[in-house]
């Protein structure tokens, strides 16, 4: 049976890729994780950029003819591990990888809240799985963007074929950047509370702003919120980025203590709660 962990459609044109890296920003300085690189094709075109690679391959035998290939190589570090579970470096790294699409969302946590996190990313993802991490301008703001949007900014870089791909997948692909912004939006300190509290309002019942503040704000904090933020009590999908912060901002100065005590630990509670929805879907997949 095969672990749905090492579902990954590889890339088969050495042209392409070494288009993509010469016209990214990576250069010769650069030290570069790479998850999941089988083959080595994204890890040749890096190697030949003149970067110090880390290819973190968890299937056995792909890492192992890895290591034979880049045996005389001083440029290039190959670990068998499941990237899950591997430390990340402690000094200043970037990301290039064509990551599985089945464990999306388990990587892209791992590498946002990384510490420290990498200082750009090039992701060849599904796109609606990046449109979920990007938000605004190319999609609706939602729960994974709004996390991570204060420090990262994203943006398509290529849109491939399916036919780029062995085997060919059904869902369109593109190379994604999200690049660590030099100020980010909400200052690091406030990082916990920032995600605590977009995750209180996820959590939370009802669609609307007034559902959704009704027990942080009292009624007439409410009626000044709305009109300070240029807010109606439209549903939380239509609210701007922008309006998310300066949310973020008013919650921080007016909300007591006691109030902030209902906020307090809400992105654990989430974090919970999506690994229990988690676990039933890999379960599924597992004995489908």
């Amino acid at each position: 049976m095969n672990d749905i962990r090492n579902s990954q459609n590889y890339l088969h044109s050495q042209r392409l890729v070494s288009s993509l890296i010469a016209n990214s920003d990576i250069t010769t300085d650069d030290l570069l994780v790479e998850i999941g690189p089988g083959k080595g094709i994204i890890t040749d075109a890096l190697l030949e950029r003149g970067c110090k690679v880390i290819a973190i391959e968890m299937d056995f035998s792909l890492s192992a003819a890895l290591k034979d290939r880049y045996l005389d190589s001083e440029q290039i570090s190959v670990v068998h591990a499941d990237f899950l579970k591997f430390h990340l470096p402690s000094v200043k790294y970037k990301i290039f990888s064509n990551i599985p699409f089945n464990i999306t969302a388990a990587i892209m946590n791992k590498l946002f809240t990384a510490t420290p996190p990498p200082e750009d990313m090039y992701l060849i993802m599904q796109q609606e799985a990046f449109y979920k991490y990007a938000g605004e301008p190319f999609s609706a703001n939602g729960l994974r963007s709004l996390m991570y949007k204060p420090w990262f900014r994203s943006e398509i870089i290529h849109h491939f074929q399916p036919t780029d791909f062995t085997p060919v997948p059904h869902a369109r692909i593109v190379l994604a950047r999200f690049q660590r912004r030099s100020t980010p939006d909400v200052q690091d300190k406030y990082k916990n509370e920032y995600f605590d509290f977009i995750a209180f309002i996820y959590l939370e019942p009802g669609e609307n702003f007034s559902e959704k503040f009704k027990r942080l704000f009292s009624y007439e904090q409410q009626r000044r919120v709305k009109r300070n933020c240029s807010m109606s009590d439209m549903p939380i999908s239509s609210w701007s980025y922008k309006q998310w912060l300066t949310l973020f901002e008013v919650y921080r100065e007016i909300v007591s203590v006691e109030r902030k005590q209902l906020v307090a630990g809400s992105s654990k509670r989430l974090l919970k709660q999506q690994s229990k929805v988690q676990k039933v879907h890999r379960n599924r997949a597992r004995f489908s």
